[in-house]
């Protein structure tokens, strides 16, 4: 008898495995629970100035670092609630996409915020991204009543 076991990674288990790998690096990085502004730019969280300056690719790291622990458990439990609805209703990959493309309209809104007011905004989590999957779950429930 021959048993074989297929992984196909689903795209919330693979966000979560993302996040979790991510912050424990940043952990590992920082050697302790906090970024202090030094560490933060390194680790690519958002910065309006460097941005600015064409450190793009910050628009889609600051949604995979966490600045602290509570931070980052409430952001994987909102997550996890959110994303598993999500799936359901719409699929894994409309979740990766929503995911993905509400981070980045959030940088970028952060980014502008700080343009217009001409200050240096530091900016980093999973907030925009959680919040976009639940502005779909919201369309759900408008689609049904």
């Amino acid at each position: 008898m021959n048993i074989e076991f297929k992984i196909s990674p689903n795209p919330l288990n693979v966000l979560i495995f993302l996040n979790v790998l991510i912050f424990i690096v940043a952990l590992f990085i920082t050697n302790n629970l906090g970024l202090d502004k030094n560490m933060f730019t390194i680790l690519s969280g958002l910065s309006t100035f460097d941005i600015s300056k064409g450190a793009l690719y910050q628009l889609v790291t600051a949604n995979f670092l966490h600045i602290q622990v509570l931070h980052f458990i409430f952001n994987m439990y909102s997550l996890i609630v959110a994303g598993r609805l999500v799936d359901y209703f719409y699929g894994g990959k409309k979740l990766l996409i929503t995911y993905i493309i509400g981070g980045i309209a959030a940088s970028l809104l952060t980014y502008l915020g700080g343009v217009i007011e001409q200050t240096n905004i530091l900016s980093l989590g999973a907030s925009g991204s959680i919040f976009a999957l639940v502005g779909l779950l919201i369309e759900i429930g408008r689609a049904h009543v």
